[in-house]
């Protein structure tokens, strides 16, 4: 019997990593940090590609500085938002904001920046049990 993967969902790797080469030590990790997810309010049971509420990802051009990202990021906790994770390769972070005000505050001013290509909602991913 054939397996149905109709249902997989492909996703946009902003960490640049060869998921290929990810070896069962980096397994577990992997699988504490999805079980993390669960504890985001409002992605309790969420499906793959779903919006996480108040999350969004900025990517910057390839030739912005390391100290416009520090800035950047600095702007972004100072109006009260976590910072989740910094990225090289895109360069780029995602935040959380702890309110609508405060995100569309935020993705008011760094879409101002020229070094900000993007800034896009981040979203849920998943794989299908075997």
């Amino acid at each position: 019997m054939a397996q149905d993967n109709s249902n997989i969902s492909l996703s946009i790797n902003p960490t640049g990593i060869n998921m290929s080469n990810f070896t069962n030590a980096n397994v577990s990790s992997a699988e504490t940090n999805m079980t993390n997810i669960t504890k985001i309010p409002g992605v309790v049971n969420a499906t793959s590609g779903q919006v996480i509420p108040l999350q969004k990802i900025v990517t910057l051009k390839d030739n912005a500085s390391d100290s416009e990202l520090q800035g950047l990021i600095s702007s972004v906790k100072a109006k009260g938002a976590e910072v989740l994770f910094t990225y090289n390769i895109p360069k780029g972070f995602s935040f959380r904001a702890p309110n609508d005000q405060v995100l569309n505050e935020i993705v008011s001013n760094i879409q101002q920046n020229p070094s900000v290509i993007s800034i896009v909602s981040d979203v849920t991913v998943g794989i299908m049990p075997q």
